[in-house]
């Protein structure tokens, strides 16, 4: 009787181990793409800014070029 009881809680423990295994694997895989997914959107969001700084970078030199040309002219005069 107690061979019996104890092999019934063996499988019930075996399928209560499986039953959480498969539902954290499916869990921790939309976790992880969710992750890959906001990197992804972060590494966007860095190449924006880094490609807006260097556009702002350029076009303040260019008008501190023509700025201080201005004031080349003005003084030759």
């Amino acid at each position: 009787m107690l061979d019996i009881i104890l092999k019934i809680l063996i499988i019930v423990s075996i399928i209560t181990f499986t039953f959480i295994g498969i539902w954290s694997f499916i869990l921790f895989n939309y976790l992880y793409s969710q992750i890959r997914y906001r990197n992804y959107l972060l590494e966007k969001v860095s190449h924006n800014i880094h490609t807006l700084s260097n556009n702002f970078k350029n076009f303040y030199e260019k008008e501190t070029t023509q700025d201080s040309s201005s004031l080349s002219e003005i003084k030759e005069d």
